[in-house]
Order: C-alpha cells, then structure tokens, then sequence
C-alpha cells in the first residue's frame, strides 16, 4: 500500500470517528492499560467530548493536507 492510500484509510477512518462521537449520547470513559477507570463524562456537550472532537478535526485537517501536497507533486 502506498503513502497516499494509506492517508486516504486514515482519513476515512478518522471522519467515521468524528461521525460517531457527533451523534453519540451517552457516558464517556477513560480506562488505563490495567483497566482502572480514571475519568467519566456524560458526551452532551462535555469537555472530553469536546477534547477528542477537536483532535479529530486536527487530525482530520493534517491528512488532508497531506493529500493536497501529493497531488501538487
């Protein structure tokens, strides 16, 4: 697989990401690797939510400038 289609599966993947947490209403968790839960959050409108939101769309944002500088090429 090359370069350019493995950001295009990223960015799809990111994008459903970003779908999901949009239209999910319920309670978020935060586990860690020993599954200690470390933080909880109702979704509506609650700052984790708005965290991962933001780091979606950044992350979102990078892959399609990355696809724009290889199609300049």
């Amino acid at each position: 697989m090359n370069e350019i289609e493995s950001i295009k599966r990223h960015l799809e993947q990111l994008k459903s990401q970003l779908t999901k947490i949009n239209s999910y209403h319920g309670w978020l968790y935060v586990w860690t690797q020993d599954e200690t839960m470390v933080f909880m959050d109702f979704a509506l409108d609650s700052e984790l939510r708005a965290l991962i939101k933001r780091k979606l769309e950044d992350s979102i944002k990078f892959c399609e400038e990355r696809l724009k500088e290889h199609e300049n090429e």
